[in-house]
């Protein structure tokens, strides 16, 4: 970016430059009569100004690659018009204009060097006021340059005229495909902007509903671990002297409700953080025959797993544990029984 500043301003400096001699000569001998007393002269002021004028309008304005532009650069692909006309403008750059058709499949819109417009026009403006206000100098003249204007004048015309529906038509494919691959170029930057684990979004659309889940989130990072809602331990129901550890797999669940949180966890926001934590209870159905020294009877465990957020909302999940076994017994309701077997998960008084 720096450099193509550095270049366009260059090349507005070398157009001023080249303007001077120009601007001079219009300024000296356009409107010579009114304001000098004395008459413009054939020799010292006419033909200087006559030469200035046509060359300008005839010659500098076709063959000056500051003020026409350069050849074999508008046919060029490599050669973006975004690029080239951001550098150089187009009323400096017509020759560009007229080989771009070629990056789109069509002819030139001529095919010899043209003219740049502006300054053919002032240099063709020139030459005629300077005609009409010394026309007793210009009729001496043997032969004018006018032919020579008019002829860069309809080579110009005959370019300009050649841009219609088929270039347009031509450009608009062009952009229209530029633009559908500049949406997918978006898309993939988004997908992989959406999919990258250091963002956390886990895939989320930005712009989509809250309810979308998330490709990885805190409830699918395999078993974890369930702490107790209550926050004390387990207990040592295995007797090894720790406490008990209790790990769950909560991929199986159905998380539509969790949705959101599971966003806001994954993105951190405003401190959010989802765990499991679990509770459970024993519930008494039935009790066996009071007979035994050791009766046994038939209850039911029933475990809560919750996920507790930071946002003060608390979905939670419940997952049932089958009941326990009843203790066997005789095969005669009126014998009395042995003594019961009862298994490590039964309920004991």
């Amino acid at each position: 970016m720096g450099l193509n500043r550095v270049d366009q301003s260059m090349y507005e400096y070398f157009t001023d430059t080249k303007n001077d001699s120009f601007e001079l000569s219009a300024w000296t001998y356009l409107g010579w009569s009114s304001r000098h007393p004395t008459p413009m002269r054939y020799t010292e002021e006419f033909i200087p100004a006559e030469s200035q004028f046509s060359l300008w309008g005839a010659v500098e304005a076709h063959r000056s690659t500051i003020l026409a532009g350069i050849n074999d650069r508008g046919s060029n692909p490599n050669i973006s018009p975004a690029d080239e006309l951001s550098i150089h403008k187009l009323s400096y750059n017509i020759n560009y204009l007229r080989e771009f058709p070629v990056q789109l499949g069509l002819n030139m819109l001529h095919g010899d060097r043209i003219s740049s417009p502006k300054d053919w026009m002032t240099g063709s403006e020139a030459y005629a006021q300077l005609f009409e206000e010394q026309a007793a100098l210009g009729a001496t003249m043997l032969s004018t340059r006018h032919g020579d204007l008019i002829t860069q004048g309809t080579r110009l015309d005959t370019a300009l005229r050649n841009i219609g529906k088929p270039l347009f038509g031509k450009i608009h494919e062009r952009y229209l495909l530029d633009w559908n691959m500049l949406k997918t170029l978006i898309e993939q930057a988004e997908i992989s902007w959406r999919n990258d684990p250091t963002r956390g979004l886990g895939g989320v659309d930005l712009w989509g509903v809250p309810e979308q889940e998330p490709s990885q989130h805190a409830l699918k990072r395999g078993a974890l671990e369930v702490a107790t809602c209550s926050g004390l331990p387990w207990g040592d129901h295995n007797g090894d002297g720790v406490s008990d550890t209790l790990l769950l797999d909560p991929a199986r669940w159905s998380v539509d409700a969790l949705r959101p949180l599971l966003i806001a966890d994954n993105l951190n926001i405003d401190g959010a953080h989802i765990e499991l934590c679990g509770e459970a209870a024993w519930e008494l159905e039935s009790l066996g025959e009071m007979r035994s020294a050791t009766p046994c009877g038939r209850a039911r465990l029933t475990a809560t797993t919750r996920t507790r957020h930071a946002i003060p909302t608390t979905p939670w999940r419940r997952i049932g544990v089958p009941s326990l076994r009843p203790c066997s017994r005789a095969a005669s309701p009126m014998a009395r029984p042995s003594a019961p077997t009862c298994g490590p998960a039964w309920w004991r008084s």
